[in-house]
């Protein structure tokens, strides 16, 4: 037995649990039918104003391209080279011009009958079986020739992606394809060669339906970033230095620790740079966890000294 009952304001629906759908259509359109086991909605789930009310649910880490530590200017970039944090490329030959827009992402393919492609690898762990929705923003999608989705370690095509809109990409990730992973999902977007190309708001969610870009703040984002790639200090000295004060004796050592500012995925290889000592030679990094690592100096003479230094820290996939 179904009841409906409706007002000037609301429109009451009970079923009688037999099974059988209830179905709302708008202009002969359905938007939403009910089911013995749930519940199917046709289009975004949004309040009032128009925004997706929803917790994390974006598994792209940068997807609004915010986050540069090692520049915002990129040319000639070749496979398995990093820009905007996150995000790398591959390609069979030629390479790709990158710069941060305040669009997002442009990047320009360049070398006739070869393939580039804009790569984001994600963890296995963080990625739950189930269907998904792959979106993003671009200022010609004509531009894209391609989004694929593959297991890394096991290098499996993860299912077919269907093209169902504009920058919108559907697929099924199967136990199959996550087992066959030793280390992540890539995604891959594929630019035709020579076309610049400026992307935006990629995100990657569970579900059938594209909803709104899960805008995260900058110091979030960057502290996801941080679990991968880590960058102290530019190019010349500035505030940013570590610096180590020590009572220096020639052929002495002397050393360092230094905690991240966030644990990193695996232990880092890590790089100090615009070094300046004084009463010890050159520092070195001498061992790194998750958690930091050490830096060790050498004396070069007795007295109060000290040594400064950046650095970077890389564990990415």
């Amino acid at each position: 037995m179904s009841t409906i009952k409706s007002s000037d304001e609301h429109l009451t629906i009970n079923a009688d649990g037999s099974g059988k759908e209830v179905k709302i259509q708008r202009d002969g359109t359905e938007v939403l039918a009910t089911t013995s086991s749930g519940v199917d909605i046709s289009g975004s789930v949004s309040d009032t104003d128009g925004n997706v009310r929803s917790g994390r649910k974006n598994l792209i880490i940068n997807g609004g391209f915010d986050v540069w530590q090692r520049g915002t200017s990129f040319s000639g970039v070749a496979s398995n080279a990093y820009h905007a944090d996150r995000w790398t490329n591959w390609s069979n030959g030629g390479s790709l011009d990158i710069t941060k827009v305040e669009g997002g992402l442009q990047f320009t393919s360049a070398g006739t009958g070869t393939t580039q492609a804009l790569i984001q690898d994600i963890e296995v762990q963080d990625v739950p079986l189930g269907g998904y929705t792959l979106s993003f923003d671009a200022d010609n999608y004509s531009n894209i020739a391609t989004v694929q989705c593959y297991s890394i370690g096991g290098g499996t095509h993860v299912g077919a992606m269907t093209e169902v809109a504009d920058g919108v990409y559907t697929f099924t990730l199967a136990s199959t394809n996550k087992t066959a992973s030793t280390t992540a999902i890539r995604i891959q977007i594929v630019p035709y060669t020579g076309n610049t190309t400026v992307i935006n708001n990629v995100q990657l969610e569970l579900g059938s339906v594209a909803t709104d870009f899960e805008h995260r703040s900058y110091g979030e984002e960057l502290a996801l970033c941080q679990r991968y790639y880590q960058r102290v200090g530019t190019s010349g000295v500035d505030y940013n230095m570590n610096i180590t004060h020590c009572y220096a004796l020639a052929s002495s050592s002397v050393y360092s620790n230094v905690k991240f500012s966030t644990s990193m995925r695996t232990s880092p290889t890590v790089a100090i740079f615009n070094t300046s000592t004084s009463k010890v030679n050159t520092p070195f990094v001498s061992s790194s966890s998750i958690h930091g690592f050490r830096v060790d100096a050498i004396g070069s003479s007795t007295g109060v000294g000290y040594y400064r230094y950046n650095y970077t820290a890389d564990a990415e996939i």
